[in-house]
């Protein structure tokens, strides 16, 4: 019984493992063919996919393509450019839908020239930025030009120094500590940041431009960074116009006759001036030869006067436009033109101007050379009168036609006489001061600013024991002016140093000047004119708030004038510290601080 136990049992075990291989096999054959007809991913929803079957067999035929690296790297650069180019209205619809109901922020943002200046880089990048870089990659693939082709733009900032004065700004009520960045340091910088095949010519008439600081504001020390500190520009210096016949012929030609005197003087051309059969108007309108003559001789009067305070084409255009109708008023109709003719040839002892007279070229001649000194001689004075006492006629009021203002235009019995003397230049007041503290600087020693300038000075004697100094007699004395030393050896040392001073000048950096103005425009309030101010449009009272802006456009167009001048001059051996030298001798500078009213003498050593 034992052993047919046991054989059952053995039996019914191999019978059951038997049975469990077989459902293992199948159900592992079972796995293995729903792995061969699923697909490896299907994104679609269960319904979709029961919708629109799958042909499995075509996709297992199908080959598998791969991206080669350089489209991966085009894909991922385009997809970059795409965000860039949306980012900001992302970032402007995200600070929307973040800020609050009750935030007014978005009230006070303005509109900044910062975002002005970076969207001109992006519509450039197209035309000019880099298709890819050094090593391949893609970095503007919406360039409208093939990678093959290089394209270069010139950018040309004609009066860049007008830019010196606008500034990125940013929210109302910000402090000016931030340092906003100023246009022209924006505009220059930008070929740089954005790589730009691009070109920027920068026409400017100040000779310091480069020295002018990235930021318009009073920021920290830190952020006092120049032009020069992020660009390296190559520097083109056009000279002064030297002599007045240059800025004659210059004015003289007929671009500028257009510009200034327009259609007012019509003249004829005729075949010859021996020809038997003259123009019928020829005693009526004016000759070529009589117009050139007369613009010469204008332009002469006008530069005798303007030249000491300007150099510029631009201000004898204005000038000349203003003052041509009093020149031309005698001439301006053609009947008045043949009644004056006519005074002229009597006043030479022609009794009537025939056909003979004027097909004379040698009689002709004469009449015109006479005709043009009478007028000249007639229009001195008025020119004179307007250029005489404190005004200059770089300064002259016109209304908004540019005519003259009616204050100057009555007021020419003031110089019915004609002093040949010779005058000091007249300059506007700042420009004075500034001159005058390049003067101070050139003539004194740099350790006496401190003395003379800081606030315990303020200019005013010292009632402490002055030491000696080394060019000998009392330091106090000479700090003021006085020559009335105690000893005569003091005295002939005095002279020998100053001797040595006109003989050689020392350069003196261009920050110490500025400081010097400073200071003497704040120790003389009241200097210049008591009435008002022809120099600029507030009060004398608002002179100081006016002088904190160093670098404002007043201030290097000033400079810039002096330069032209001739009293200042670059240090050419020194031009990395900004170095300059002044040729104003002392007897000009006493004369131009007698004039605005400066103490100079208290300030000389």
């Amino acid at each position: 019984n034992s052993n047919s136990n046991s054989n059952s049992n053995s039996n019914t075990a191999s019978e059951r493992d038997a049975k469990e291989q077989r459902q293992k096999q199948q159900s592992s054959s079972e796995v293995t063919a729903n792995l061969r007809t699923r697909p490896a991913f299907d994104c679609r929803s269960k319904n979709e996919s029961d919708k629109q079957p799958r042909d499995n067999n075509n996709d297992l035929n199908k080959p598998r393509i791969l991206p080669s690296r350089r489209a991966k790297k085009a894909a991922i650069h385009k997809s970059m450019a795409k965000k860039a180019t949306t980012y900001e209205d992302f970032r402007k619809h995200g600070d929307d839908a973040n800020r609050s109901d009750n935030d007014d922020d978005g009230e006070n943002t303005v509109e900044t020239v910062h975002s002005a200046i970076l969207s001109l880089g992006r519509s450039l990048q197209a035309y000019y930025g880099a298709y890819c870089d050094d090593s391949g990659n893609v970095l503007n693939p919406n360039r409208r030009y093939n990678k093959e082709k290089h394209y270069a733009g010139v950018l040309v900032l004609d009066k860049a120094e007008e830019l010196l004065s606008l500034s990125a700004a940013g929210k109302k009520g910000t402090s000016a500590e931030g340092g906003a960045t100023s246009v022209l340091s924006e505009l220059l910088l930008l070929p740089k940041i954005m790589k730009l095949n691009l070109t920027i010519v920068v026409v400017t008439n100040y000779a310091n431009l480069s020295t002018t600081r990235l930021n318009n504001a009073v920021a920290a020390s830190g952020s006092l960074s120049t032009l020069s500190s992020g660009v390296h520009p190559v520097t083109i210096q056009f000279p002064a116009y030297r002599g007045n016949h240059v800025l004659r012929e210059i004015l003289s030609t007929e671009e500028n006759q257009q510009l200034v005197m327009g259609d007012s003087l019509p003249t004829s051309q005729p075949t010859s001036l021996l020809s038997c059969s003259p123009p019928a108007s020829t005693a009526t309108t004016m000759r070529p030869s009589l117009k050139e003559k007369l613009v010469r001789s204008f332009w002469n009067t006008i530069i005798q006067f303007a030249s000491d305070s300007t150099r510029d084409v631009r201000d004898f255009q204005r000038i000349g436009r203003a003052l041509w109708p009093k020149f031309a008023a005698p001439i301006g109709h053609p009947s008045a033109l043949r009644s004056i003719l006519t005074e002229v040839a009597q006043t030479l002892g022609i009794a009537t101007l025939t056909k003979r007279v004027l097909q004379d070229p040698k009689e002709y001649a004469t009449i015109e050379e006479e005709l043009v000194r009478l007028l000249g001689i007639r229009f001195y004075p008025q020119i004179a009168a307007l250029a005489s006492g404190d005004d200059s006629l770089t300064l002259l009021a016109l209304d908004e036609n540019g005519i003259l203002d009616h204050h100057y235009r009555h007021n020419n019995q003031a110089a019915a006489t004609i002093t040949t003397t010779e005058q000091l230049p007249q300059q506007p007041y700042l420009r004075n001061c500034l001159l005058l503290a390049a003067f101070v600087c050139q003539h004194n020693k740099a350790d006496q600013d401190r003395k003379l300038f800081s606030i315990h000075g303020n200019g005013q004697r010292s009632k402490a024991k002055a030491k000696n100094d080394v060019y000998g007699g009392n330091d106090e004395d000479l700090a003021f002016g006085s020559t009335a030393t105690k000893s005569t050896s003091s005295a002939r040392s005095l002279q020998q140093v100053e001797q040595l001073r006109s003989l050689r000048l020392r350069p003196i950096p261009l920050e110490r000047v500025f400081s010097i103005f400073v200071t003497l425009v704040r120790l003389n309030p009241n200097g210049g004119h008591d009435d008002d101010d022809y120099d600029f449009d507030d009060r004398e009272g608002d002179l100081e708030a006016n002088m904190d802006d160093l670098g404002s456009s007043r201030l290097y167009r000033d400079l810039s004038h002096l330069m032209e001048l001739g009293y200042i001059q670059q240090a050419t051996f020194n031009k990395g510290s900004h170095q300059i030298l002044c040729s104003l001798t002392r007897e000009e500078a006493l004369g131009i601080a007698k004039c605005i009213g400066i103490p100079l003498e208290r300030y000389l050593i």
